[in-house]
């Protein structure tokens, strides 16, 4: 009896269970891709709604004069800064606590620094300070003339404001590395003392010139 044997090369038929099966697996890739897709579209979204949600929590100040949150916070700062340091100096000037003028110096450093931060990310958050100024671009609170008045003050200011954090780090570092602890005169004064009033005369004038940018810029443009 002969009994014939499928041929190697012959080709085999597709099942409609085989076929449902391609279907559906295709379907399946297809689903995942797709749901890849809304997934991402989905993180995207969230991302931009929370973008816009700070940008929104952050666009008014709490001064009352239309900046942002961060804005003011760096403005309060600068304000309170100039006492507080004049407050630490007398305390080594005329008190002689060493310990308590480098505690004072240390936090003071903090405040600087977080308040360049803040204005760092608030520049990156609004997209400039001509954007905080000028919220409302059909309203616009300064004209082009005044606008390049404000840049002027604000690049005066900025020569004051990157170098007082460079010439506060090195000083306090200075101070903390070559001091005993308690902290008290030593042959490291004679460095400390020009510097320190070197940075102090910077700070003065950060703090001076970013209060007048923010009056040319807010309170009376």
């Amino acid at each position: 009896m002969h009994v014939s044997l499928p041929s190697a090369s012959r080709p085999v038929s597709n099942s409609p269970h085989q076929l449902l099966s391609g279907r559906s697996h295709h379907r399946l890739l297809f689903s995942l891709l797709h749901d890849d897709d809304i997934h991402s579209t989905g993180i995207d979204s969230l991302t931009q709604r929370a973008a816009r949600k700070g940008r929104l929590m952050f666009s008014h100040g709490f001064l009352g004069y239309d900046a942002s949150f961060m804005l003011d916070f760096v403005v309060s700062a600068l304000v309170l800064i100039v006492p507080w340091l004049l407050y630490s100096l007398t305390l080594v000037k005329f008190k002689k606590n060493y310990t308590a003028h480098r505690n004072h110096q240390i936090a003071i450093t903090i405040v600087l620094l977080t308040a360049v931060a803040l204005f760092e990310i608030d520049m990156q958050i609004h997209g400039g300070w001509i954007a905080i100024v000028n919220k409302n671009p059909d309203l616009p609170r300064l004209d082009p003339a005044q606008i390049a008045r404000v840049r002027q003050m604000l690049s005066i200011h900025l020569i004051f404001a990157i170098s007082t954090p460079i010439l506060w780090l090195i000083t306090i570092t200075h101070a903390l590395s070559k001091f005993p602890n308690p902290p008290h005169p030593s042959a490291a004064s004679r460095f400390h003392k020009p510097l320190a009033w070197i940075s102090v005369v910077d700070l003065v004038c950060t703090s001076l010139t970013g209060l007048i940018f923010y009056y040319m810029a807010f309170i009376n443009p």
